[in-house]
């Protein structure tokens, strides 16, 4: 018993160091939940990947907490791709599911497409909208906003690397300024 257990924490290990390529580690130096410390970084990275985030990559399923009774936001999420569509991806984290909400990231078909979701999501809950550019020169530039109210959550340009990460609570957005 004891070899076969060894056997497959080898293949794990392999495996894992075959999925990441070539990767060092660091500490995080974000807001994020301490015992989440350790993040993942490829070489040519300006921003490291959580750890934790990499690891929810190779999970194939996003189960929406149980319980909810907040109110429900329908958050309007359009990113736009530069020219090179074919390195860019991106996925939208959830903290309370501690999971991505899409299986596999979601990728672009054309040069300067834009995508827009509009996802209905609880109020007060956290996420994250995780960009990644093959090439490391960024790629996705987005806006966030509440599609009930019309106003912007969060928005962005795409030069962020590799990785680019932006958080935002699911809510009614920030209204403009008054004129």
């Amino acid at each position: 018993m004891k070899k076969i257990t060894t056997f497959l924490l080898l293949m794990m290990f392999i495996s894992s160091t075959v999925l990441l390529g070539q990767m060092s580690t660091s500490n995080a130096t974000s807001g994020e939940d301490p015992s989440m410390v350790k993040t993942a970084v490829s070489a040519s990275a300006q921003t490291p990947i959580p750890a934790h985030k990499l690891n929810a990559k190779s999970s194939s399923t996003f189960t929406v907490p149980a319980g909810g009774s907040r109110a429900i936001s329908n958050i309007n999420i359009a990113l736009t791709v530069d020219s090179w569509y074919g390195e860019a991806s991106y996925n939208l984290w959830s903290y309370d599911a501690g999971a991505y909400y899409w299986a596999t990231d979601q990728t672009f078909s054309s040069a300067y497409q834009t995508i827009v979701h509009v996802l209905a999501l609880e109020e007060g809950s956290n996420y994250d909208l995780d960009c990644f550019d093959s090439y490391g020169d960024g790629g996705i530039s987005g806006v966030i906003t509440n599609d009930d109210t019309g106003w912007d959550i969060i928005d962005w340009s795409n030069n962020y690397g590799s990785y680019g990460s932006y958080g935002f609570v699911a809510g009614p957005g920030t209204p403009p300024p008054s004129q």
